[in-house]
C-alpha cells in the first residue's frame, strides 16, 4: 500500500540561508525569569506556525544546540513538549517531521472576561455566544475578578492547547500580557479583544481608535464646536485609554482648538466609571468657561455625565452637545438617548474566531473602525448657553 504524501517530509532539508531567516528571531534571554526551555519553545513554536508546512523536515536537535548555543537537554525538553502539542512528529530514521493540527479547526474557547458587571462586556459576550454556536466551538466564560491569577485560569481551561484558544476581555493590560506569556508557554494561541497594545506576543482585535476620534471630532467642528472637553472616566492605566487621549489631543492641535482639552476623572481598574464621573464633573464646569460639547470616552462615562448635567438643569442638546464611545445598548436608554460611534461588536467576534481557528495566524492585529450613531444629545453650537457651578474633584489636560 502507497503511503500517504503526509506521512513522508515534504523537503529533504532546507538550505542553511533558509534556516537563517527563520531563525532571525529567535531571542533567548539567560537574565529572563522564563525558563530556557519555555522561551526557546516559544520561539520554535512561532517558526513552526509561521514558516513552516505541515511535513516539512524540522531542524535536527544538535543542529539548533549548535545554533543558539543551548545545552541539548534545554533543547530536547522544548521540543518534546511541541511534540506533545501535536506540533512535531519524531520519526526513526527521518528525522522531525512538523505537524500542523489547522485541519482540526478551532473546538474550544475560553473567553476571559472581568468579573464587572458591565453591559459593554455583555453585549461582546453576546455576539461571542451566537458565533461559537453558529460554528459550534464550545464557549467557556471565565469571570476574573482582581485577586484572581493565570491559575485560576489554567484550572478551568478543560481543553489542551492543541484543541482551543483564549480570548480577553475588558481586563487590565498587565493581567493580559502575563496570562498571555504564560498561558503561550504551554501552548495556548491568545487574542485579546478591543485592545491595541503595544509589542503583544498575541493577536489583536480591536477599534481603530484614530479613526474613532477623528469620526467624534469631525461631528462636532462640523457643529461649530470649539471648546471640546474629553472626558476620561475610564482606568488611567489602559494602553487604550492612553492612544485615545494622545490622538484627541493631537486632533485639537491639527484643528488648531486651543480650548479642547482632556478632563481625567482619576478612575482605575475595577473602579466605577459613571459614579468617578459625576464627582468630577463639577470641576470640569467650574474651571473656567465649560465646554461647549463633551466627546465621552465610553458609555458608561456619557451617562455619568448626562446624569449629572441634568441635575444641574443644563440642556441637551441645546446648551451642551454630548458624544460618546462603544454604541451599547446603554445610549438608548437614556432620554435623550445619546449620539455614539458604534463598536463593531459582532464583527470583533466573527473576526477573532477567524483568527484564532487558524493555527498559522500568530500575533495578528485588526483594527476595525466604527459607525456613527445618531442620538439626541448633539446639536449644532448655539448661544446663550446657561451653565451650571458647582465644585468637585478632577484633572484638566490642555490640548
Amino acid at each position: 500500500m502507497a503511503s500517504s504524501s503526509s506521512s513522508r517530509p515534504s523537503t529533504a532539508s532546507k538550505t542553511a540561508a533558509a534556516w537563517d531567516k527563520l531563525f532571525q528571531s529567535v531571542s533567548i534571554d539567560r537574565g529572563s525569569s522564563h525558563s530556557l526551555h519555555a522561551q526557546l519553545r516559544t520561539a520554535l513554536r512561532q517558526i513552526i506556525l509561521r514558516g513552516l508546512k505541515d511535513g516539512d523536515l524540522f531542524m535536527p536537535e544538535l543542529e539548533i544546540v549548535r545554533r543558539l548555543g543551548l545545552s541539548q537537554g534545554t533543547v530536547r525538553r522544548a521540543l518534546s513538549e511541541l511534540a506533545g502539542e501535536g506540533l512535531l512528529e519524531r520519526r526513526r530514521a527521518i528525522g522531525t517531521l512538523v505537524r500542523h493540527p489547522a485541519a482540526a479547526g478551532l473546538k474550544h474557547l475560553a473567553l476571559v472576561a472581568a468579573d464587572f458587571n458591565a453591559l459593554y462586556t455583555g453585549t461582546i459576550i453576546g455576539h461571542f455566544q451566537m458565533e461559537c454556536q453558529k460554528r459550534g466551538v464550545t464557549l467557556r466564560i471565565l469571570r476574573l475578578g482582581p485577586t484572581d491569577d493565570s491559575q485560576t485560569v489554567e484550572r478551568n481551561l478543560a481543553f489542551p492547547p492543541d484543541e482551543g484558544a483564549v480570548a480577553f476581555l475588558a481586563l487590565p493590560d498587565a493581567v493580559v500580557r502575563s496570562m498571555t506569556q504564560i498561558l503561550g508557554d504551554r501552548g495556548y494561541r491568545t487574542l485579546v479583544i478591543d485592545r491595541n497594545m503595544e509589542n503583544y506576543a498575541g493577536s489583536q482585535v480591536g477599534l481603530c481608535n484614530r479613526s474613532a476620534v477623528e469620526m467624534g471630532m469631525d461631528r462636532l467642528t462640523k457643529l461649530g464646536h470649539r471648546r471640546i472637553a474629553f472626558l476620561v472616566g475610564e482606568p488611567e492605566e489602559s494602553e487604550a485609554v492612553q492612544e485615545r487621549c494622545r490622538l484627541f489631543t493631537a486632533e485639537a492641535r491639527k484643528r488648531g482648538l486651543r480650548e479642547a482639552r482632556v478632563f481625567h476623572c482619576g478612575i482605575h481598574a475595577w473602579e466605577n466609571g459613571a459614579e468617578a464621573v459625576v464627582r468630577a464633573m463639577p470641576e470640569l464646569w467650574s474651571g473656567g468657561e465649560p465646554p461647549t460639547a463633551v466627546f465621552a470616552i465610553s458609555d458608561v462615562c456619557a451617562l455619568g455625565a448626562l446624569s449629572w448635567l441634568q441635575q444641574q438643569g443644563v440642556r441637551l442638546p441645546e446648551e451642551v452637545s454630548l458624544l460618546s464611545f462603544d454604541g451599547t445598548q446603554l445610549t438608548g436608554y437614556s432620554h435623550p438617548k445619546i449620539s455614539t460611534l458604534v463598536q463593531p461588536f459582532e464583527e470583533y467576534a466573527e473576526r477573532a474566531l477567524d483568527i484564532l481557528s487558524d493555527p498559522r495566524a500568530v500575533s495578528k492585529n485588526l483594527s476595525l473602525s466604527p459607525a456613527y450613531r445618531e442620538g439626541g444629545t448633539t446639536a449644532p453650537l448655539a448661544r446663550p448657553r446657561k451653565t451650571a457651578k458647582s465644585a468637585g474633584r478632577g484633572a484638566v489636560e490642555k490640548a
